[in-house]
């Protein structure tokens, strides 16, 4: 029988989101490793080596590598619980997971991600039937607060689900940079640029709808804002969106620039008075969530009922599904003193739902009661 060297093991990076998981549970005393292919591994280490000022708990010597299925499997033999974000399990093990008991794989919850459940969980491949299948076997189901996940969910009727709260890596830089009266406005489009065009499937939930933005920014700038917009070339309608603002004759209003680094990134979130994330899926993204805890107004949609099942209050940012209410958005974004007070909100609501501290304690729960432990021996 495997010793157990480990309380969990994380599988699945989802753009580096188990480094601040991991950190945030070792914090909390649970002894936690992550699982990585053996590239990523040893990039991995040297960030957690070089992340000295945030990475205080998770050791360099817990990221594990694996070259084949097999050897991940060892790792996860050795683990009490896996918490794997996205199918990362499923997709590396296989048919394997029909063998769970007799392999000794412990208790499993999977984290769901959007692309995983409101478009490969119902696709008729042989991908898809194996990630309904692991759906419907694991120990528990984190959902996602979409409206296309909701739907989903009702179908294929996932049973021990549970909304937690991800504890997102919450930056909180002090800069006071807020619009003052007369000013251009300063809007940060960092989402990728995804509106069908280049990948037109009906199949797929997860686009972005920019050109829905770049529209109503277009009809405003035709309205009297006065205003820049930064985006990013990054995307599969990067090309299309450049066709499209060149078309409604805003060329000068926007400013390219390339993929940035997470450095970068921040800098553009404090030089911003307003963030533009995403208008298809319905529900706040990463990008929305890091924006927020600086203190920025985001202008998004968020579907009311779906937000319900994680949320007990909206979060506060400029809510709007269409071109008509982005227009209306951008418009009153004009008033200095809404959107300070938008940002102030913002902060708030973030810290209040997704601070590590506090939205951790179901996952921590879990694991202590399937242990069968109060506390850690």
């Amino acid at each position: 029988m495997n010793t157990k060297l480990f309380d969990i093991l994380l599988v699945g990076s989802i753009a580096g989101l188990d480094i601040p998981l991991a950190e945030y549970l070792s914090r909390k005393g649970l002894s936690v490793a992550l699982a990585r292919q053996k590239l990523d591994a040893i990039s991995t280490r040297e960030r957690i080596e070089q992340s000295t000022e945030f990475m205080k708990a998770l050791p360099s010597d817990h990221i594990l590598e694996f070259e084949n299925p097999n050897e991940l499997l060892k790792i996860a033999q050795s683990a009490r619980l896996i918490v794997t974000l996205g199918g990362s399990l499923i997709n590396y093990l296989k048919a394997r997971w029909l063998f769970r008991g007799i392999l000794g794989i412990p208790p499993v919850i999977y984290w769901h991600t959007g692309a995983d459940i409101v478009e490969r969980a119902v696709e008729k491949s042989l991908k898809g039937v194996a990630l309904r299948h692991f759906m419907a076997t694991v120990d528990v189901n984190v959902g996602l607060p979409y409206p296309d996940a909701q739907r989903i969910y009702s179908l294929l009727k996932t049973p021990n689900l549970r909304y937690w709260l991800f504890p997102y890596l919450l930056p909180e830089i002090s800069r006071d940079h807020s619009i003052q009266k007369g000013d251009q406005l300063r809007i940060f489009h960092p989402s990728h640029l995804d509106f069908k065009v280049n990948d037109p499937g009906a199949h797929r939930l997860t686009s972005k709808g920019n050109d829905r933005f770049i529209c109503a920014y277009a009809q405003a700038i035709k309205g009297g804002l006065r205003a820049s917009c930064v985006m990013l070339e990054r995307g599969k309608d990067v090309e299309p969106a450049k066709a499209l603002i060149h078309e409604l004759g805003i060329a000068d209003k926007v400013q390219w620039m390339p993929h940035l680094s997470r450095d970068e990134l921040a800098l553009q979130f404090q030089l911003a008075d307003l963030v533009v994330d995403q208008f298809d899926v319905g529900a706040l993204g990463g990008i929305a969530v890091e924006a927020m805890a600086m203190g920025k107004p985001v202008l998004t949609w968020v579907n009311e009922k779906a937000a319900s099942v994680s949320y007990p209050e909206m979060p506060p940012v400029l809510n709007a599904p269409d071109e008509e209410g982005i227009y209306r958005a951008l418009m009153h974004a004009q008033d200095a003193d809404y959107l300070r007070e938008r940002g102030l909100q913002s902060k708030a609501w973030v810290f209040r739902y997704h601070d590590w501290q506090s939205c951790l304690d179901p996952l921590i729960t879990y694991f202590y009661e399937e242990m069968g432990q109060s506390t850690l021996n």
